[in-house]
């Protein structure tokens, strides 16, 4: 009998002294927003400053317009002459300023203390066929987008100095904003048919 206790004691304290094991219940969801990294905030620029960076930079669309000459090589070798062609129009920067606050919603903010998503701007933008087809509308179409591209980064660049940005919908392209504002295609078009005719001008007299 005291051999079958001894023996019963020795296996309770072999027992006793294993290690354990522990489980330990995740909870996925919590553990899911713990990996999921937050979107990274930046201040929302205010009006005041996003209008600023427009009519800052505006100026400098006659400069990215000679930047992007190349795309006019179509209509003849005077290319320098091609891009005077083009009216200068400061009251653009009102109707692009105007476009920006009108057709996105929530574009700026009213105040200095809004965050909003750091936004991107390099976007595609979804833009409608102009069903012509013709090889001497891709030129103006490339010029066009080129000297947006360029003056775009003007703009972000600004807005980069201010340490903060705007709030850009999916699909939006602040360089392309004839694709979303009709006042601003308007004027576009406007302006590609009169330097059209000073182009043919110039290549038939120049």
């Amino acid at each position: 009998m005291k051999l079958f206790l001894l023996f019963c004691f020795l296996i309770i304290s072999i027992v006793a002294a294993a290690p354990t094991k522990n489980i330990v219940i995740v909870d996925e969801t919590n553990l899911k927003n713990i990996t999921e990294e937050e979107p990274q905030k930046i201040r929302q620029c205010t009006c005041q400053e996003a209008d600023d960076c427009v009519t800052e930079v505006y100026p400098s669309l006659t400069e990215c317009r000679k930047s992007c000459k190349s795309h006019l090589e179509y209509f003849g070798t005077h290319t320098s002459d091609y891009v005077e062609c083009w009216p200068k129009n400061p009251a653009g920067k009102d109707i692009l300023i105007s476009c920006f606050k009108t057709n996105i919603d929530g574009f700026c903010a009213s105040n200095s203390t809004t965050f909003i998503d750091i936004p991107e701007y390099n976007q595609t933008s979804i833009e409608e066929e102009d069903g012509l087809g013709l090889e001497m509308a891709k030129h103006f179409k490339a010029f066009h987008y080129c000297a947006g591209a360029c003056l775009k980064e003007k703009i972000i660049s600004c807005y980069e100095r201010k340490s903060c940005g705007v709030k850009i919908p999916q699909n939006y392209d602040i360089g392309k904003p004839a694709t979303f504002c009709e006042d601003l295609k308007s004027t576009v078009y406007s302006n590609t048919f009169k330097a059209y005719a000073c182009i043919t001008f110039s290549y038939i007299f120049g």
